[in-house]
C-alpha cells in the first residue's frame, strides 16, 4: 500500500490546523477520507508489527469513516484472505466493485480468489466483468486462459496466452502456460523457442527459469536428445519447490537413455526412497543392477530397452 501521498496530506493538513488554532484529531475527524487514511496507516503499522487483529479492527474503522474507500476494502480483503476467511474477503471485494462499478483491480482480485478456490462460475462473472472493463487487460486475460484450462478447452486458453504475448511479448506466465499446452497437445517442437526465450529473460524469477528448464528437458525427451534432456531437467531440480517420486524418474529415466547409468541409479534410489513400491523405479533398477553386474552385457542392454518403462509423457 503506498501512503505516501496520505501522509504528505495528512501533513499540510496538520500544519494548517496547528497555524489556524484546531486541533489535529478534530480536523481529521471532520474528513471521512483523511480519517480513513489515517487509521489504514495506523492499520499497516500494527501489521507490520505483528499485530493483525489489530490491524483488522483498524481497518473496519476506516471503512466505517469512509464506506466508498475502495482501498480500505481491498486491503482489509487481503488481510482476511491470509487468515483463511475466503467469504469475508469476497465480501469485501464485493463492497468495493459496488463502490467504483469500473474498479477492475477488485474484479481481478475477486476473480483471482475464487479460482483458486475452484468456484468457477463465480470465477468466470468476475473476469467478464473485468475485460468488459478493458478487453486486453493482460491479467483479466491470463485468468480466462487458466480458467479455459481448468474446463479442459486447450485451444481457447492457447489462444488467450496469444492475445496476452501480442500485448505484452516478453509475459512469461503466458510464455511458461503457453509452452506446457503445446507440449501437452503434441507439439513441442512449437513450445522449445517459448521455454529457450524464458530461460533467457533476465526477469524471469528462479522458479519460472526452473520451470521452463524442466519443459524443455522434456521438449529435447520428444526429440530423442536425451544428454541434453538430463542436463536441462537437472538443472532445473534447484529452483523447483518440490520433486515427486514421478519427477525424480524422469530425470532418472533421461539420464538411464543418455547411458548415464550412475545418475540414474541415483535418482531411481530417490524415487523409491518416496515410494518404495514405484513399479517404474523398481524395474530400472534391476535393469541397472544387471549391467552392473555384467551379467551378459549385450544381452542385458537390450532387455533395457524393452522392461524400462517409459515416464508419462514421453
Amino acid at each position: 500500500m503506498n501512503s505516501w501521498p496520505g501522509k504528505q496530506l495528512i501533513l499540510l493538513i496538520a500544519a494548517c490546523c496547528a497555524m489556524s488554532g484546531c486541533s489535529w484529531l478534530d480536523k481529521v475527524r471532520g474528513h471521512p477520507s483523511l480519517e480513513a487514511q489515517s487509521l489504514m496507516e495506523q492499520a499497516q503499522r500494527a501489521e507490520s508489527e505483528g499485530d493483525v487483529e489489530q490491524a483488522g479492527s483498524l481497518l473496519h474503522q476506516a471503512i466505517e469513516a469512509n464506506p466508498e474507500d475502495v482501498e480500505a476494502h481491498r486491503e482489509l480483503a487481503r488481510l482476511l484472505l491470509d487468515q483463511g476467511a475466503v467469504d469475508a474477503a469476497v465480501d469485501q471485494l464485493r463492497l468495493a466493485v459496488g463502490q467504483s462499478p469500473d474498479d477492475i483491480d477488485s474484479y481481478t482480485q475477486l476473480a483471482r480468489i475464487q479460482l483458486d478456490h475452484s468456484r468457477f462460475r463465480g470465477a468466470e462473472r468476475d473476469i467478464i466483468s473485468a475485460l468488459a472493463i478493458d478487453p486486453e487487460h493482460v491479467e483479466s486475460l491470463l485468468l480466462k486462459a487458466e480458467l479455459a484450462e481448468q474446463h479442459g478447452r486447450d485451444a481457447l486458453a492457447m489462444e488467450t496466452y496469444y492475445r496476452v504475448l501480442s500485448r505484452d511479448p516478453e509475459n512469461n506466465v503466458a510464455r511458461l502456460q503457453l509452452a506446457d499446452l503445446q507440449i501437452a497437445t503434441g507439439h513441442p517442437d512449437r513450445a522449445a523457442p517459448l521455454l529457450r526465450a524464458l530461460c533467457e529473460c533476465t526477469a524471469a524469477s528462479e522458479q519460472q527459469r526452473a520451470a521452463a528448464l524442466w519443459s524443455l528437458g522434456i521438449v529435447y525427451g520428444h526429440r530423442g536428445r536425451w544428454s541434453d534432456a538430463a542436463t536441462a531437467l537437472a538443472a532445473s531440480v534447484p529452483g523447483r519447490r518440490t520433486m515427486t517420486a514421478d519427477d525424480w524418474y524422469r530425470l532418472a529415466y533421461a539420464r538411464y537413455t543418455a547411458g548415464d547409468f550412475n545418475g540414474a541409479w541415483s535418482d531411481a534410489e530417490r524415487v523409491l526412497r518416496l515410494h518404495p513400491d514405484h513399479r517404474r523405479a523398481v524395474a530400472m533398477r534391476n535393469s541397472l543392477q544387471a549391467i552392473a553386474d555384467r551379467r551378459s552385457p549385450d544381452d542385458a542392454n537390450k532387455r533395457v530397452a524393452l522392461v524400462v518403462p517409459t515416464p508419462a509423457g514421453w
